[in-house]
């Protein structure tokens, strides 16, 4: 269950009062002081964590709103366990019910805590992908920020490994891990580390051959010869204007695939000229 509303058994739009309400019920019922003849003692210990975490985030309003904002999934690339909890008094609820603060113990149990991993992800056109690019990241609800340098050649779905920029604990920071999600571009598509475009051609300048201006993610031109007779679905290549490798940095080739453009009508000239070259063919 990964939605703290449901583990509270509240609709999203429930006041703080219902959420302390059904909170204090939960807790009585789960509490491990509780437990001691319940067969599913464990079960039972998992779920007083559960409703605990899920308290701490919707009884304040600052980190319920941020929830609410970005989902489950999210909050928890941005929040450590230390970030949920604090501030959040357990301690007087507990007394209400006779039990003593037993909050500490149940989350470490005695024993240090594992290195936490952090993940996030970033967004970036297809022309960051080309020529690399930075990105500053928010961590940890906003109290830890740190700056991103993206490589060059970076492929969509890549997750990037940052050693210690995780959460800490008391066996050290974890790893943060980032993963590139790479925009798609209306003009350009990729494929390995080549680059594909489409090249337009009119009938007669497929017939005669002509020169023509492609542009590349970085903006750049360059001249391409386009042959006589050149056939639909040829590829004319600009060797090693493709993505470079982010491994080895050799580069992929960039391909104008020509595309045939016909005219909507034809004048009467026109056809009288298509007669003609049929007729010598």
């Amino acid at each position: 269950m990964n939605d703290y509303y449901q583990m509270l058994g509240i609709d999203r739009g429930a006041s703080l009062e219902q959420i302390k309400k059904s909170y204090r019920q939960l807790a009585l019922k789960y509490h491990p002081d509780r437990q001691a003849d319940n067969p599913n003692k464990v079960a039972a210990e998992e779920k007083f964590k559960q409703i605990n975490e899920a308290y701490a985030v919707l009884s304040d309003p600052k980190k319920r709103e941020r929830y609410d904002a970005v989902g489950h999934q999210h909050f928890h690339n941005q929040y450590s366990q230390e970030d949920i909890f604090r501030n959040t008094d357990f301690d007087s609820i507990f007394s209400e019910f006779g039990f003593g603060s037993i909050f500490e113990q149940l989350f470490t149990q005695g024993r240090a805590a594992p290195r936490r991993d952090l993940y996030a992800e970033a967004d970036i056109s297809f022309t960051e992908a080309y020529l690399g690019a930075r990105r500053a990241l928010s961590l940890q609800g906003g109290d830890r920020k740190i700056e991103l340098k993206i490589p060059a050649g970076i492929k969509d779905g890549t997750k990037l490994r940052l050693a210690g920029q995780g959460q800490s604990s008391s066996a050290g920071r974890g790893n943060l891990y980032v993963q590139i999600n790479v925009h798609s571009d209306p003009n350009f598509r990729r494929v390995d580390n080549d680059i594909e475009i489409d090249l337009v051609v009119d009938i007669s300048q497929a017939m005669l051959g002509c020169s023509k201006e492609v542009v590349l993610p970085d903006g750049a031109s360059k001249t391409l010869k386009v042959p006589e007779l050149v056939a639909p679905a040829t590829k004319l290549r600009l060797r090693g204007l493709g993505f470079p490798d982010s491994r080895t940095g050799s580069r992929g080739d960039f391909y104008a695939i020509i595309k045939y453009r016909l005219p909507k009508r034809l004048t009467a000239r026109q056809r009288e000229l298509f007669e003609e070259l049929q007729e010598q063919m």
